[in-house]
């Protein structure tokens, strides 16, 4: 991924063109509510009727249904960053067959364990520190993954088709930027048993 102090346009174009990231802007905490699309705005300004904390800093500043089976273009993306307002959005990675990945976010110290007893620890596969612990990027597998959040194990959500993670440098709403962690940089293949209890997951769906 990428260092911390580009400026964030820069960063999701470099994700887009060199990584081959579907990426999107994400609501950053300080921005000003005024520049905000109004369904935005009423889950992140605290006077808000659908106001929700754990949504700041998470949520998409475009409709992305329609990028969910192609990429944003070079310049929708240059345009997204360079509104006013805009130019240090969030930064999301759209996981999922066309980015070719799939995202296990482990925000506790039981899930943290349990990827430990996979073999899995940060800097083993491209890995990224969260305001609350890690993302782990894996390879796409081959088979739908979907997105469930606890199902394995509390704290354990996996972001497959159709989710989407936030991506350094961007801004966690307790003020911790998501950095990434030394180590391996690109995203490796899962576990096979991390794969079969993503599996069975979606088998009793």
């Amino acid at each position: 991924l990428l260092p911390l102090g580009v400026q964030a346009g820069e960063d999701a174009l470099q994700l887009l063109t060199e990584r081959n990231f579907f990426v999107l802007p994400l609501h950053h905490p300080d921005m000003d509510l005024d520049v905000l699309p109004p369904n935005v705005r009423a889950r992140v300004d605290p006077k808000g009727k659908e106001y929700n904390e754990r949504d700041i800093g998470k949520l998409p500043l475009v409709a992305w249904e329609g990028y969910q089976k192609a990429f944003p273009k070079v310049g929708e993306v240059e345009t997204w960053w360079k509104k006013k307002g805009w130019e240090f959005a969030n930064i999301a990675i759209v996981c999922g067959e066309l980015s070719g990945i799939f995202v296990v976010d482990a925000d506790n110290e039981d899930a943290l364990k349990y990827m430990e007893s996979l073999g899995v620890v940060p800097g083993l596969t491209l890995t990224v520190k969260t305001g609350r612990g890690y993302q782990f990027y894996f390879l796409w597998p081959g088979f739908l993954v979907g997105n469930s959040l606890g199902q394995i194990l509390p704290g354990l959500d996996i972001k497959g088709e159709g989710g989407y993670v936030v991506a350094p440098p961007s801004r966690h709403r307790t003020g911790v930027d998501y950095a990434l962690v030394d180590g391996v940089d690109e995203p490796q293949p899962a576990p096979e048993e991390l794969l079969e209890l993503i599996r069975q997951s979606a088998r009793r769906k």
